[in-house]
């Protein structure tokens, strides 16, 4: 079951995550966001926080989310990838369980890719 937007942005508030919604996008600041307990994560969400960005129990990433965060991100029980993601961001990026890459992912990021 996919996460709505006010279930989110519930979760982002019991979290002390800081964010701003800018027409029907959430973009996440502040300094590690921990969300490894999410499963599902809505679309138009944009990571721009200043470290690490854990995702590590999501098996699928919805359209339109932007990785431009300056520490890691940890995706590591993805098993889909949308095509034209971007990871913008300044660590490493964690996709131990993707088997196939989709067109156009672009990997921008300062560190490795697992």
């Amino acid at each position: 079951m996919k996460t709505t937007i006010k279930a989110f942005k519930e979760i982002l508030d019991q979290k002390g995550i800081s964010y701003v919604i800018e027409k029907n996008k959430i973009i996440i600041n502040g300094w590690y966001v921990d969300l490894r307990s999410l499963t599902t994560l809505p679309e138009n969400v944009q990571f721009n926080n200043d470290w690490d960005v854990d995702l590590s129990s999501l098996t699928t990433l919805p359209e339109n989310v932007q990785f431009n965060n300056g520490g890691s991100v940890d995706l590591r029980s993805l098993t889909t990838l949308p095509e034209n993601v971007q990871f913008n961001n300044g660590g490493y990026v964690d996709l131990r369980s993707l088997t196939t890459l989709p067109e156009n992912v672009q990997f921008n990021n300062g560190g490795y890719v697992d």
